[in-house]
């Protein structure tokens, strides 16, 4: 009796492991509990696709196998469950094939639109929600892609994407910011700077449909060539200057700045005056040019006066003279006045040059060093207000040079740069006189030496 009892409890062992064997809830350790999604919130490149992987677990967090399907797709995005996610041999030809249940399943979204949205996954009675945050990547096309120089360029922002009226720009890799005209919060019309190209970048760009993302850097989906600048037609007044002569220039269709640069051969030029409209210029070049042509900066086209202009070389040349005229009565030493000639100083607003072949012979100003001669300059001004002086010479000596008030041998103002030229602004008053003293500090004495006062 006792071996059919045994015999029968081990049928029922026997059937209870067999029940269990096909039962998951009791295998894995109880009845599934939710939808488990990575990740839970999507952030999606528009344009681009990403995974989704979806399980079914039980309270310890095991995954149980289970079909799922995807729902409610928002507009905007496309979800695609994928079949031939992880085969299995379910067949008697042992092939792999898709198994529909699965311990974890993947799905593909897509981003076809700018869009915050969702959808539902299912598996039996479980759903979960999916976010999807669509990442803008461009915002939109240029309105012309090769526009003549001065054209305006729009770009009208896609939709659910806007412009910050108050902090976004737009800039080439090549050439840096464009000029803003007009800007909305879904539109920015600007000029390029001339010789711009390639897809324009605007900064500080939001998406509306969520906030939360901050704000891109997002190119144009198409490319710009704008014809570049690459000299002034400069006319001169004169071309074959002479000795400290000064002469006039112009350019047909550019305006000079108050900040105009103009070299000759690398040799810096001096701008005496510019006019109230920036039409004309009266310039006084270096000396001992051949031929040489003018490079210019800080211009700008008159149909564009709101991006300044730099490096345009000239297309006429211009001869200089031989030389500065030696000015009489230079080299004496006498701190008054006595013998040293006077040069007038006109009011702001027009310049004024003492072009000299110095005769280096005085102490310096302040050490009584006689390897350091300084020059004296006496200049007697009109109109108060700070004036630009500016020290050049003719070889690569170190020369610095101070302004005093007249009587007052102390320096007020003073440049030790070592460069070449020397710059100092210095406050003039009406009807006073200063001196100018030009110190060679260390090299040979230069014969040429040019000061310019504007």
């Amino acid at each position: 009796m006792n071996r059919v009892i045994r015999g029968m409890a081990g049928l029922i062992v026997a059937l209870g492991a067999s029940a269990c064997a096909n039962d998951y809830s009791l295998e894995f350790g109880g009845d599934p509990t939710n939808i488990q999604a990575t990740p839970q919130v999507m952030f999606v490149n528009q344009g681009a696709t990403e995974e989704l992987r979806v399980r079914l677990v039980n309270d310890r967090n095991e995954s149980v196998p289970a079909i799922f399907a995807a729902s409610n797709v928002g507009s905007g995005i496309t979800v695609v469950r994928d079949t031939n996610y992880r085969p299995d041999n379910v067949n008697p030809e042992k092939t792999l094939q898709p198994n529909e249940a699965q311990n974890q399943m993947r799905f593909f979204v897509t981003a076809n639109t700018n869009v915050s949205t969702s959808f539902v996954i299912t598996s039996g009675s479980f759903s979960t929600t999916i976010t999807v945050r669509v990442v803008p990547t461009n915002v939109g096309a240029l309105s012309v892609a090769e526009p003549a120089i001065g054209d305006p360029v729009t770009i009208t922002a896609p939709g659910d994407v806007s412009f910050d009226p108050a902090t976004s720009t737009v800039h080439f890799d090549n050439t840096g910011d464009a000029v803003i005209t007009e800007i909305t919060a879904k539109s920015i019309t600007f000029i390029p700077i001339p010789g711009s190209t390639g897809r324009a970048t605007v900064d500080h760009v939001t998406a509306d449909y969520a906030a939360n993302l901050g704000e891109y850097s997002l190119k144009t989906t198409n490319e710009i060539n704008v014809p570049a600048v690459t000299s002034i037609p400069l006319s001169y007044s004169k071309t074959n200057v002479g000795a400290a002569e000064t002469f006039t220039i112009t350019a047909t269709g550019f305006r000079f700045e108050p900040e105009m640069v103009i070299t000759w051969n690398t040799k810096p030029g001096f701008v005496l005056s510019i006019s109230g409209d920036g039409t004309s210029a009266v310039v006084l070049a270096p000396t001992g040019l051949a031929a040489a042509t003018a490079v210019v900066s800080g211009v700008h086209l008159a149909s564009l006066p709101a991006i300044s202009l730099a490096d345009l070389p000239s297309t006429v040349a211009l001869t200089s003279g031989s030389g500065y005229a030696q000015i009489p009565g230079t080299g004496v030493a006498a701190y008054n006045g006595v013998g040293q000639p006077e040069f007038a100083v006109p009011a702001p607003g027009t310049g004024m040059f003492i072009a000299d072949n110095p005769i280096w012979g005085d102490l310096d100003w302040y050490g009584n060093n006689p390897n350091r001669p300084t020059n004296w300059y006496k200049v007697n001004v009109t109109g108060t207000g700070d004036r630009e002086i500016t020290v050049s010479w003719n070889n690569s000596s170190d020369i610095d040079f101070c302004s005093v008030d007249e009587g007052v041998n102390v320096a007020i103002h003073g440049a030790f740069s070592g460069a070449n030229p020397e710059h100092d602004t210095q406050e003039f008053e009406d009807g006073k006189s200063y001196w100018v003293l030009p110190t060679v500090w260390s090299g040979a004495f230069p014969t040429e030496l040019l000061i310019t006062i504007k």
